[in-house]
């Protein structure tokens, strides 16, 4: 079953793989309408885990440098953000 794009609309290249990662995993049910998800929202969030990964390295440097609650703090939660965009909880 090939991704419903088409027309001038153009996503990324990891849109389409993540849409038919996705859609392999559960067995390529009908979708509601014409995209899973909005293609803004794929571009936000690829463009989240791009940008999440350099803040966590450097608040983990900074962490062992100067370990402080909200540094430690700070760390956790840019961790379980990424997480929860890796597992598709947001």
């Amino acid at each position: 079953m090939a991704p419903p794009f088409c027309g001038s609309i153009h996503l990324s290249l990891r849109a389409r793989v993540y849409w038919q990662q996705e859609n392999a995993q559960k067995g390529a049910a009908p979708m509601k309408g014409r995209w899973r998800y909005h293609p803004f929202y794929l571009k936000v969030r690829f463009g989240a885990l791009q940008l999440i990964v350099p803040f966590i390295i450097f608040q983990f440097i900074r962490t062992l440098l100067f370990p402080t609650s909200f540094d430690v703090v700070l760390l956790m939660l840019l961790a379980l953000l990424y997480a929860a965009i890796l597992c598709d909880w947001i």
